[in-house]
């Protein structure tokens, strides 16, 4: 029972597919009650209260046994022990008939979407006869009935109570005969309600019909009604439930395979249990999602199911109820035809690293990036760099030259790209040649190495020298009267004349090799 005082919320944000840690069988329910004719030894529906802790510290669960029958009782049990703590019984009048039908499933929720009050709805919709075509039923002329009960709370009242409709019950009749019902009639012995209310309201109830052949189970359909169809405590409606989902001739996914017999939602609404005879199936409800999208929908599947582990252990055991804990980290299961009946309580573990439908289903539908990025002013790209003061390319000598000649750039860009060539390394240039170089040409520097990067002045004189990978490989000196010289001889700055005496240099250098 200790296991029980632990609360360790689950992290609902990322709507995780949990992974079944373990399942207990140890707990037995006790079926002894001195107020009853019968033992609660066929208890086909449990609703766990999200509140109320029984005196081991585990939750309380509500349930009652299946139908027909004459008493309209149910009862509250500690599902840490098993213990028995209360029993309730339902009292109609002329105005309220109550009736015991065919009790099958029994669910917990709020008693509407503007209230904090908890309410059990009780599902008399047991239908045996109809579960095989739907054309016929068995009821005797009985209206399928929902009772919506205010939860009782269990330290305030005394053990075999009797709770008068006109004060705990609100009644809802209906049928099947709403256009989106394939049958008149149907089976249904699975409801839950809706704690989210995503794509309806807080308090909606849906119920899952049940079939019981392969061929019939295409029928298989989950009906709504909405909040707003109960009238108050004490008054009787009724409606026609609409079914939701997708239903086609070749419906594919779990909900359309098996004859469920019992459903539950958890309280942060990311997840539906159904259960049927051997297994019970956990859909996951994405935040935001309808019910309908979360679980009868084309190829929706559940992400995890467990095999009933009393399966086998005597004729006719099956799973009959299912409901989460208030946490969301336990389920509890109950199955028929145990003498005595055994809680069964399933772990659930959450991690951060889980599986999940939700993740799989982008926010925004991803488009196909482009080609090239798109740029706000798009502009052809230039084949050469731009020139400030372009002038049109020399006509070459034909002398031979290892090498293309030079490409005019911007005449106040600090360095020139001429080809790199190992014919144009001056270390074979002699240090006393007269300099035929202008004041104030710009330095020429190669593309790639070897580099020629001016130094400083020293002396009245201009060093320079040639670098090979960043190391030098030869000096000269240009003279300042072998500089005046080359202007008296005419020799301007412009373009004009940087190129006509680069290309001099570089025949002088070749000569020269």
């Amino acid at each position: 029972p200790n296991r029980f005082l632990r609360e360790q919320q689950k992290p609902t944000s990322m709507a995780e597919c949990p992974i079944i840690q373990r399942v207990d069988v140890s707990t037995r329910l006790e079926i002894n009650d001195p107020f009853t004719n019968d033992d609660w030894n066929e208890v086909s529906g449990i609703a766990v209260s999200p509140t109320q802790r029984g005196p081991s510290g585990a939750p309380v669960f509500f349930g009652h046994n299946d139908g027909p029958s004459n008493l309209k009782t149910f009862a509250a049990w500690d599902s840490g022990t098993g213990k028995r703590l209360k029993t309730m019984n339902l009292q109609s009048n002329s105005h309220l008939p109550l009736f015991h039908q065919d009790w099958e499933d029994m669910t917990i929720g709020k008693c509407g979407p503007n209230t904090n009050e908890s309410c059990i709805y009780l599902a008399d919709t047991g239908d045996n006869q109809a579960q095989i075509s739907g054309s016929n039923s068995q009821r005797g002329g009985r209206p399928y009935t929902i009772y919506k009960i205010k939860e009782p709370r269990l330290n305030e009242i005394p053990d075999n109570v009797v709770l008068r409709a006109e004060d705990y019950v609100s009644v809802l009749q209906f049928d099947y005969r709403h256009g989106s019902s394939p049958t008149r009639y149907a089976n249904c012995e699975a409801i839950f309600a809706d704690h989210k209310g995503w794509g309806g309201e807080v308090g909606d109830i849906y119920l899952v019909t049940k079939w019981n052949t392969d061929r019939s189970r295409a029928l298989n359909r989950l009906f709504k009604i909405p909040a707003s169809a109960w009238g108050g405590f004490g008054h009787v409606r009724g409606y026609q439930p609409f079914a939701v989902g997708e239903y086609r001739g070749n419906s594919r996914g779990s909900f359309y395979h098996y004859e469920w017999t019992g459903a539950d939602m958890s309280r942060d609404g990311t997840l539906i249990a159904l259960t049927w005879t051997d297994e019970t199936h956990i859909f996951q409800r994405c935040p935001g999602e309808a019910v309908g999208d979360a679980v009868a929908r084309q190829n929706v599947g559940s992400c995890v199911q467990y095999r009933n582990p009393l399966e086998g252990a005597n004729p006719g055991n099956q799973y009959e109820a299912v409901s989460f804990a208030p946490d969301g980290n336990r389920m509890f299961n109950l199955a028929e035809s145990l003498d005595p009946p055994k809680i069964i309580d399933v772990d659930l573990r959450f991690t951060s690293v889980g599986r999940s439908r939700c993740g799989l289903v982008p926010t925004r539908r991803p488009t196909k990036p482009p080609t090239r990025p798109p740029t706000r002013n798009p502009t052809p790209r230039p084949t050469r760099p731009p020139t400030r003061n372009p002038t049109p390319q020399p006509t070459r000598s034909p002398t031979p030259q290892p090498t293309p000649g030079p490409t005019p750039l911007p005449s106040d860009q600090p360095s020139w790209s001429p080809s790199n060539s190992p014919s144009d390394s001056p270390s074979d240039l002699p240090s006393d040649m007269p300099s035929m170089v202008p004041s104030d040409m710009p330095s020429v520097v190669p593309s790639t190495s070897p580099t020629w990067r001016p130094s400083r002045q020293i002396d009245g004189e201009f060093s320079s020298s040639f670098q090979v990978d960043g190391e030098p490989s030869s000096s000269f000196q240009l003279s300042t009267s072998d500089r005046r010289e080359a202007v008296s001889r005419g020799f301007g700055s412009g373009p004009d004349m940087q190129i006509i005496l680069f290309a001099l240099i570089v025949m002088m250098l070749v000569l020269l090799r």
